[in-house]
């Protein structure tokens, strides 16, 4: 085998093989889409939009961007957007996005601090080891060139909920291996900063790369794709992140429970998983009773 590879694949691999079969081996489609990721991606077209203009001299105002998130949410938005979270609405998350774009603007304008490169930049590479030459390919969410430290920047948008660490961000695999695909596409740079931007936190995180670190970085990735190579099989994972998988419905886990949603109450009763489960829960309260009968009878032997 010998795919080309992303830092997304690995890290569905290592979240789920099951999640990782379905997307990656079988090639299947999903019908599923989590507000939170819709929220997000209209947030990366908005910032994607107003950067290519600024890439060519021209700032548009904070009404210009908020009226492109609105008009790619409008544009986009359907009923079978999935919303876990049942305490919020498809409002909340809209204008959750609408005021990570305001709080981004005020803090970056007049936006010169550096020279916009590219927005959503492919970049194409190998990671090399003895034998081992891998494939590669990954999508900047914006290379910048800070002209007056003479060093690249690789920026990465995040609208999560949960605030990376700084340890994670020194971790991290996926900017990690961007900083690797640049030093291949100019030799001579000579510094490569890091930098996520915590949207909804409205702060940046910033790390840098030894070459000692890109170099067990890379070894890590080749030992990590070997593994991938190597598996024969791919179980289902259960976590807290199943809910927002895009595989849900078809999972083994979770398929029979899906299933038992669009059930009226007495399909739900003649369906045999739900008479094991009843069964089940007879013979455990019996067996309890039990239980209790045994625990008195031993305290009478003893006395």
């Amino acid at each position: 085998m010998n795919d080309r590879y992303s830092p997304s694949k690995i890290n569905a691999f290592d979240g789920c093989k099951l999640k990782y079969k379905y997307q990656y081996i079988d090639n299947l489609e999903s019908d599923i889409t989590t507000i939170e990721g819709f929220m997000g991606s209209r947030v990366h077209e908005a910032l994607e939009s107003f950067y290519k203009l600024v890439k060519n001299g021209r700032i548009e105002s904070l009404d210009w961007l908020s009226d492109k998130y609105e008009g790619f949410w409008e544009k986009n938005y359907n009923d079978s957007i999935k919303i876990v979270r049942k305490d919020l609405t498809a409002e909340d998350y809209f204008n959750k996005g609408k005021r990570c774009l305001i709080d981004y603007y005020d803090a970056y304008k007049p936006f010169n601090q550096t020279k916009i490169v590219e927005t959503e930049h492919y970049v194409d590479f190998e990671i090399k080891k003895d034998d081992d030459k891998y494939s590669f390919r990954g999508i900047l969410d914006r290379l910048d060139w800070d002209d007056k430290n003479k060093n690249f920047e690789i920026h990465d948008y995040k609208t999560t909920s949960k605030l990376m660490t700084q340890g994670e961000a020194d971790d991290d695999w996926q900017l990690g291996l961007y900083h690797v695909a640049l030093e291949k596409k100019w030799p001579d740079a000579q510094r490569i900063k890091l930098v996520w931007h915590a949207l909804s936190f409205n702060k940046e995180i910033i790390s840098y790369r030894t070459k000692n670190q890109l170099d067990g970085l890379q070894e890590a990735v080749i030992k990590r794709v070997k593994e991938i190579e190597s598996c024969n099989n791919f179980p289902p994972e259960k976590s807290a992140l199943c809910d927002w998988c895009d595989f849900q419905n078809i999972c083994p886990l979770w398929k029979h429970p899906k299933e038992m949603e669009d059930l009226s109450v007495n399909e739900y009763k003649k369906d045999p998983g739900v008479k094991l489960v009843a069964n089940y829960k007879e013979l455990q309260e019996e067996k309890n009773e039990l239980q209790e009968k045994i625990e008195e009878i031993e305290k009478s032997k003893k006395k």
